[in-house]
């Protein structure tokens, strides 16, 4: 499954929809967020019917920027069963997202 572009129509609904989440907040001029696109990429495949891989450009989609309150881009938002789980901000390599996942999919709500 690729990454799935979300908008401020769509997020709500895509975090709802799926048990496990990973959204990365991302602006298309930031360099650490290019640098994390080949990683996003790497991460859909790797979790591929287990979690959704989503990118939300914070540019263009306030309404989801300004309720999560962003510090930083780009920032790594874990959701399990619609709510948020864990966060990371700043460039991160592929297991520490994973172990964020991972960490989801083990824990009890």
């Amino acid at each position: 499954m690729p990454v799935v572009e979300l908008t401020d129509a769509t997020f709500e609904e895509h975090i709802r929809k799926y048990p496990l989440v990973l959204v990365e907040f991302w602006a298309p001029w930031c360099k650490p967020c290019q640098a994390m696109a080949p990683v996003m990429e790497q991460l859909a495949a790797e979790a591929e019917g287990r979690a959704s891989i989503a990118a939300c450009n914070a540019d263009v989609n306030f309404v989801a920027a300004v309720r999560y309150q962003l510090q930083g881009i780009p920032s790594f938002v874990v959701f399990k069963e619609g709510r948020e789980f864990a966060r990371k901000v700043g460039t991160q390599p592929v297991s520490v997202l994973l172990g964020m996942m991972q960490s989801a999919l083990e824990a009890d709500l």
